[in-house]
């Protein structure tokens, strides 16, 4: 039996191998050497595991670094560094300008991780565009950062996004 962890590994390997996100149930199936049934026990389809990878490599980390009242840029710091370590995976899987791609599902985690955050700040429409707004501007950094190789060391990055809001 393969694991969720060896099928987001294969998965993030067949992104660098092939230069692209654009990777279907069947190519992962075939790479691994099993079935799609075995595929969809652990996941829905090929976006369920880009979300998982977004979700348990920076989301996550933020809520608990939140948790445990860790300073803001230290949080944002280990933000940048959690796609740091798989830079040439989110180099391919960024560019996919799809429905369900990494870019749009960063934007929508990161403005219901917002909305957690400021919620005992703002209510209503404030929290809505508020939340969504930081997480495009988020999301947008991120992306030319990723892009242009993120030769720009994280703490800097970490600096230019907390300047944002002086």
């Amino acid at each position: 039996m393969i694991s969720k962890y060896e099928l987001i590994e294969k998965y993030k390997e067949l992104v660098v191998k092939q230069k692209s996100s654009k990777i279907n149930v069947k190519d992962l199936c075939n790479e691994l050497g099993i079935s799609r049934t075995t595929f969809y026990k652990n996941f829905k389809d090929i976006y369920e595991i880009i979300e998982y990878i977004l979700v348990n490599e920076s989301i996550k980390l933020m809520n608990t670094l939140i948790i445990e009242n860790i300073d803001p840029f230290t949080i944002v710091e280990s933000w940048y560094v959690s796609f740091y370590k798989n830079k040439d995976f989110y180099y391919y899987a960024i560019k996919d300008e799809a429905q369900n791609s990494l870019f749009n599902t960063l934007i929508n985690k990161l403005t219901e991780f917002n909305k957690e955050l400021y919620g005992n700040i703002y209510s209503g429409d404030d929290l809505e565009y508020l939340s969504y707004k930081n997480a495009s501007m988020q999301a947008m950094l991120l992306k030319k950062w990723i892009i242009e190789g993120m030769v720009i060391e994280p703490k800097k990055m970490t600096e230019y996004y907390m300047n944002s809001f002086k």
